[in-house]
């Protein structure tokens, strides 16, 4: 079992997911971070997990990834869950008041309802924590990132710097 850490969760979404499971743009710089020793409480919300192995499907049929490329991903994302290196959490799926929240996050961020989810989740969890240890989401989502910075969630955009700076 993984060693949480008294440090922050980070959040990883699906777009990180992937980059953890499959080598892509930006890969060594996510597993780097996500991976080292201070990072040890690692969360995905169950709907970002299911994403993450829809966006290897996708990857497949497109033709980006060999029947075995996809496979080797799908198996290491499980392995990352079945090992407890990334804890899938429930997160806040759709009660009626989130649906409405994540409703008004699309329109307002032009953001598909399950990054809308993952916002929320993200800013409803941990509140009793202080300020240098509340959750921050781990993304390769531009879209995301900047609706994160509206919605005042901590975010690292790994496209954009190699270490989060908040």
């Amino acid at each position: 079992m993984a060693r949480m850490s008294v440090l922050r969760p980070n959040y990883l979404d699906a777009s990180t997911l992937v980059k953890l499971v499959i080598e892509e743009e930006y890969s060594s710089r996510v597993r780097a971070y996500v991976f080292a020793p201070a990072q040890s409480w690692r969360v995905c919300t169950a709907y970002c997990f299911a994403e993450a192995l829809g966006a290897l499907k996708l990857r497949h049929k497109r033709g980006d990834l060999s029947d075995g490329g996809y496979i080797a991903g799908s198996r290491r994302l499980l392995r990352l869950a079945k090992e407890d290196s990334v804890r899938l959490i429930e997160g806040d799926f759709p009660t009626t008041a989130s649906f409405r929240e994540a409703e008004k996050m699309v329109r307002t961020h032009s953001i598909d309802f399950l990054d809308a989810f993952q916002l929320i989740s993200v800013k409803g969890s941990w509140r009793h924590l202080a300020s240098p240890s509340q959750p921050i989401l781990v993304t390769a989502d531009a879209a995301l990132s900047r609706a994160a910075e509206k919605e005042g969630v901590k975010c690292w955009y790994c496209r954009e710097t190699h270490r989060p700076k908040c």
